[in-house]
């Protein structure tokens, strides 16, 4: 889950909210959360001089760059989520009616649905460049400073690096809450129902509203 924080808002349907810089409020304010990370398996970035946010960024593209897969196409391009966008969405989030388990950790993102997505089908089934995608960041485990677990890598859509990369160039802050439909990586496979995909992504859509409005 990712999320908001600021004046001036603007909120894309599912895949990112921003939000414009505020000078900090206070002194002994609590240190924020750390950013949480993205992987950006498009090529949206990769036009722009990318920002490395923190150590725990530069370990991750290390990780995706020279011991994942992504040689094969040309490499993938690292960022993160604000950390008072994270914070707010984890704060609304635990505050749902729902209950709803909530994971906090990296996004990936493709730029298209299929093979950029590790999904094999039809005819290109011999013709996927990284076709144990899904697996390969089913195992990525992202050491945090003072953190006990690791980052790991929570769901795989199609927006939150290019938004996350091009609000942190321009001082923006920005992050993303998803619902996830289902599971693929390793050896069982399950999705969601109907029915449990419509409440999942209801609840994502009041957690991005309620946040946004927790940060004004």
């Amino acid at each position: 889950a990712r999320g908001s924080g600021g004046a001036n808002t603007f909120y894309r349907g599912g895949g990112g909210v921003c939000f414009e810089k505020k000078p900090p409020s206070a002194k002994n304010t609590p240190p924020p959360p750390p950013p949480r990370h993205c992987i950006g398996m498009d090529n949206t970035c990769r036009y722009y001089t990318i920002p490395v946010a923190d150590a725990a960024g530069a370990a991750l593209s290390k990780i995706v760059n020279e011991e994942g897969p992504f040689s094969r196409v040309g490499g993938a391009y690292t960022t993160n989520a604000h950390p008072d966008i994270t914070k707010a969405l984890v704060t609304t989030a635990q505050a749902l009616e729902s209950k709803r388990k909530i994971a906090v950790g990296i996004t990936a993102t493709g730029s298209g649905f299929y093979g950029c997505q590790g999904r094999v089908v039809g005819r290109f089934k011999n013709h996927v460049s990284i076709p144990n995608l899904v697996d390969f960041l089913g195992t990525v485990s992202l050491p945090i400073e003072d953190e006990e677990a690791p980052e790991q890598v929570v769901n795989i859509e199609m927006e939150t690096s290019a938004v996350c990369c091009l609000s942190n160039m321009l001082g923006y802050k920005a992050g993303t809450v998803c619902a996830v439909l289902a599971k693929r990586a390793g050896d069982v496979v399950e999705f969601a129902t109907p029915e449990e995909g419509k409440a999942a992504i209801n609840d994502a859509i009041n957690v991005g509203l309620d946040a946004i409005v927790s940060m004004e």
